[in-house]
């Protein structure tokens, strides 16, 4: 660790923008006098045509400031709902990089613990205006860097894979690193996911990094980023849903599965509208990275073979109510035959005395009966074998 006691503290910044998507019932008529309480400040409702274009269709969106950090908050189909959060942060330029990584991880991961458990004034303020407790899955945080010197590739390489310098970044994260591993000094430029001169976008599944000198630079990546999150989440309501029927060991009509298969799919599409050739090529070769790194194919494909489950398990449950059905027919049917034959009996008695001596037409009679219903029994097996 480098020592350096009598150095100033040189404070360098950068932003964080935080993605928390969720899923609530009160999102359903939002509007913006819902947001007029205290704490809320500089609300406006204005989106720009290029960013409605990028982040897709809302229902409503709404941008304020709360505690120093300004937030947007849009509302989709569906009763979904994305809360983005900015802030700037300031850390010491001087400090050694071993120190900013553990500084920054650190940070992320109290940061996040206060999303999800509400205790980040921002939510708070917003779960108190839209008057509902937000149910808040996972949360997703992008970093955005000037272009200076003090970015050492070993800082982003920790923010955008935790464990390349020996880090666990999950929520039992609590070490504290002496020393990372050189990162190459061309590891950024050689990982850059932006075609743009001077801007470059490192995407990885635990965070996106920006590094850019004018924050226009970075809006395109947190709008698709948007876009993407939106339906992750749509898609993992759908996964979540099927993993607790089959936790439960229930079932779901067909209706049901062709519905979560459509909307499957449509997310998909939901995704894919941006392959707009008016677009530039760096929002495909962004977007692409960020698919590729969600693990979003993986997600459908897990609904996929969620949904196979219950087709087989469906099939397999029908093919034994025919079964059961057929069997409790075969029983039913040679129930009644009995009966029919039983009150045919009779006048096949009579018909036998015309036939042969009385003394003969019992046993002619019981003969008779034995080969009716043989050959009727024989008849419904076959017929049983066939279905």
């Amino acid at each position: 660790m480098n020592s350096c006691g009598e150095c100033h503290f040189i404070p360098e910044t950068y932003r964080t923008v935080s993605l928390i998507p969720f899923q609530a019932p009160c999102l359903g008529n939002l509007s913006i006098n819902d947001f007029t309480v205290e704490g809320i400040h500089s609300l406006t409702t204005t989106r720009g045509h290029h960013e409605s274009r990028l982040v897709g269709k809302t229902k409503s969106s709404f941008r304020f400031e709360i505690s120093g950090a300004v937030v947007d908050l849009d509302t989709f189909d569906n009763n979904v709902g994305i809360i983005t959060i900015t802030r700037e942060h300031i850390i010491d330029g001087n400090i050694s990089t071993e120190e900013q990584i553990y500084s920054i991880l650190a940070e992320r991961k109290e940061m996040h613990r206060k999303f999800r458990d509400g205790s980040d004034p921002v939510v708070s303020t917003i779960e108190s205006a839209i008057k509902c407790n937000i149910p808040k899955p996972y949360t997703f945080t992008l970093y955005v860097f000037p272009d200076k010197e003090w970015v050492k590739p070993e800082l982003l390489m920790a923010i955008f894979q935790p464990s390349m310098v020996g880090m666990d970044d999950s929520t039992d994260f609590d070490e504290k690193i002496e020393k990372i591993t050189p990162i190459n000094a061309e590891w950024p430029k050689n990982n850059n996911s932006d075609i743009r001169n001077g801007v470059t976008g490192l995407i990885s599944w635990s965070s996106v990094i920006v590094i850019a000198g004018k924050w226009d630079y970075v809006k395109d990546y947190v709008y698709l980023e948007k876009r993407l999150q939106h339906v992750w989440l749509n898609l993992y309501i759908n996964m979540d849903h099927l993993s607790k029927i089959i936790q439960l060991k229930s079932t779901i009509t067909s209706q049901e599965i062709n519905r979560i298969r459509v909307d499957a799919t449509f997310e998909v599409l939901r995704v894919d509208e941006i392959l707009d050739p008016s677009f530039p090529d760096r929002h495909l070769t962004i977007l692409e990275k960020m698919i590729e790194t969600s693990n979003f194919d993986k997600l459908k494909q897990k609904i996929d073979d969620q949904l196979k489950f219950f087709e087989i398990k469906a099939m397999t449950q029908r093919d034994k109510n025919n079964e059961n059905f057929s069997r409790t027919l075969i029983g039913l049917t040679s129930f009644l035959f009995i009966i029919a034959i039983v009150t045919a009996y009779r006048s096949l008695f009579s018909l036998m005395v015309l036939v042969v001596e009385h003394i003969y037409s019992n046993l002619l009679e019981f003969i008779v009966l034995v080969a009716i219903f043989a050959v009727f029994m024989v008849i419904i097996f076959k017929r049983f074998e066939k279905e």
